[in-house]
Order: C-alpha cells, then sequence, then structure tokens
C-alpha cells in the first residue's frame, strides 16, 4: 500500500513548484498590463500637451488685430492661419 502514498507526494510536490511558477505568470502578466495601460496614457497626455500648445499658439494668432501694413504682411499673415 506504499503506491497511493508515493503517488500522493509526487503530485503534491509536483504541484508545489507549478504553483508559485503560475502564481508568477500571473503576477508578471498583470504588472505587462499596468504598464501598457501607464504607457498609453503618458502617451495620450502628451499629445493632449501638444494639441493645447498648437491651440494657444492658433489663438494668439486669431486674437491678433495687427493686419498688416503692407501686402506682403498681409500674405505673410494669411500663411501662417493656413500652417
Amino acid at each position: 500500500m506504499l503506491w497511493p502514498i508515493v503517488a500522493c507526494y509526487a503530485y503534491f510536490t509536483v504541484a508545489a513548484e507549478i504553483c508559485p511558477a503560475q502564481t508568477d505568470f500571473w503576477f508578471l502578466f498583470h504588472r505587462q498590463h499596468k504598464l501598457d495601460e501607464s504607457l498609453a496614457y503618458q502617451q495620450f497626455s502628451a499629445n493632449v500637451g501638444e494639441e493645447e500648445s498648437w491651440i494657444n499658439e492658433k489663438n494668439t494668432l486669431v486674437g491678433s488685430d495687427d493686419y498688416g501694413d503692407t501686402l506682403a504682411a498681409v500674405q505673410v499673415r494669411q500663411l501662417s492661419h493656413l500652417i
């Protein structure tokens, strides 16, 4: 009757070695997911900052009362609004 005891011991020995590996895998998988989400948020925040600076730059151009004194100055103003 030694066989069930040996089989049971072998099963628990292997299970004890596999469970920490599975736990480590799920921990790392969850951590990678959180890092990916954090990267996406940081990229989004950087893009929002760029868009805000672009809007502020265009607001200063639109809010200006300087329409240009010469034809060349007017054309430069028109080009700055197109860009």
